[in-house]
């Protein structure tokens, strides 16, 4: 949505079609919306883009995960992607160690066995 408001609509719908299958079970509707921006007024005039585009993601994590991505990025120098997180992303941290996720029912977790879906996961990443 920020290459259209700046008008590379053609980035913006190579950035689109590049990363549209990673999302397409959890928020084919979304995306279904979303393909129809096309200019920047469609930004301003589609009421489901302009939400997305003011509001943050909530994520939960451990005070543990938190702190390890904070180093990671500040020992990568990764000013950009912190930006970006504090930008878009609103973490609501616990205390301690992760913990059991099972029970919570705003997470949403990889179908299959953890490992062989994270291998999978991580291997579409790499091409």
């Amino acid at each position: 949505m920020d290459l259209v408001s700046k008008g590379h609509i053609q980035e913006a719908r190579a950035f689109f079609n590049s990363f549209r299958e990673d999302h397409e079970m959890m928020h084919l509707r979304d995306l279904q919306k979303l393909e129809g921006v096309l200019s920047p007024c469609h930004l301003e005039e589609m009421e489901f883009a302009h939400s997305l585009r003011q509001s943050k993601v909530n994520i939960k994590i451990c005070q543990n995960s938190y702190d390890l991505l904070l180093q990671y990025l500040h020992k990568t120098q990764s000013i950009m992607v912190l930006g970006i997180i504090n930008e878009r992303i609103n973490f609501q941290v616990s205390p301690g160690q992760p913990a059991s996720i099972s029970d919570d029912a705003e997470v949403v977790t990889l179908v299959g066995s953890g490992q062989d879906a994270a291998n999978l996961l991580n291997q579409k990443g790499k091409h």
